[in-house]
């Protein structure tokens, strides 16, 4: 069963043709990630499977949902069955953590902010971060406050871009491995942008690489160090510093 599907996307910015031709499938409860160079476009195209920028061409596939370049944005049912972690957080400064973790959740706050503890206890958070504000907290705390808010509504997909971003090794170890836990927890079906090869043969049942517009190399994530592909090779030599 297919969760995610992108059939020939192409999308331009300005006079930048950053996508050519871009197709792929995730399926169903599967987790994918994206691969490339800085500015080759990686979260463009994650923003483009969002609906959240026009494209020039091509058809995406987020489970029933269908969206061609003439009804780009998906309905609201959609966003209520989807996690966005953004590579900025995207947190709000002026809320405190449990109301940044509850601010989809409907109800009293008391129940919001019940729910928010059990969110932050999933990614290893505890009950004294609830009232914090995000200027107090670390990037490492900051990322595992986005992961509860992203799954505050049990979505079906998720989506994340750059996670270990900045982070030390361990703690990059850390927050791939929590972001694996999350993605199996909900059986969802994810896409991962990341440059850090070892976070992505953690996250990954599958692997991509955006180069050029296309992607130009797809696998299992277990086949990520055998690869002899040419473009593939270069990228993983360059990453790792082999």
């Amino acid at each position: 069963m297919v969760g995610i599907l992108a059939r020939h996307l192409a999308l331009s910015l300005g006079k930048n043709k950053v996508l050519r031709d871009v197709s792929l499938t995730v399926e169903a409860g599967k987790s994918l990630v994206l691969m490339g160079q800085s500015g080759v476009g990686k979260s463009v195209l994650m923003r483009a499977l969002l609906g959240l920028l026009p494209r020039d061409n091509g058809v995406v596939e987020l489970g029933n949902f269908i969206t061609t370049p003439d009804s780009v944005l998906p309905p609201v049912d959609f966003f209520q069955q989807t996690g966005v972690v953004f590579q900025s957080y995207a947190l709000f400064d002026s809320l405190r953590v449990w109301e940044n973790v509850a601010f989809r959740i409907k109800g009293s706050d008391r129940l919001r902010r019940e729910r928010a503890a059990r969110l932050l206890h999933q990614v290893e958070l505890s009950d004294a971060t609830l009232d914090l504000y995000p200027n107090t907290l670390s990037g490492g705390m900051k990322r595992r406050v986005s992961i509860a808010r992203s799954i505050a509504l049990s979505p079906k997909f998720l989506f994340f871009d750059e996670p270990t971003e900045g982070l030390d090794p361990i703690l990059s170890h850390t927050i791939s491995a929590l972001i694996r836990k999350v993605i199996t927890q909900l059986q969802a079906t994810a896409i991962t942008i990341s440059h850090d090869i070892h976070s992505a043969t953690h996250i990954g049942d599958h692997v991509a690489l955006l180069h050029d517009g296309v992607l130009a190399w797809q696998g299992k994530s277990n086949e990520l160090h055998r690869t002899t592909h040419p473009i593939m090779r270069r990228f993983i030599e360059c990453s790792t510093g082999l």
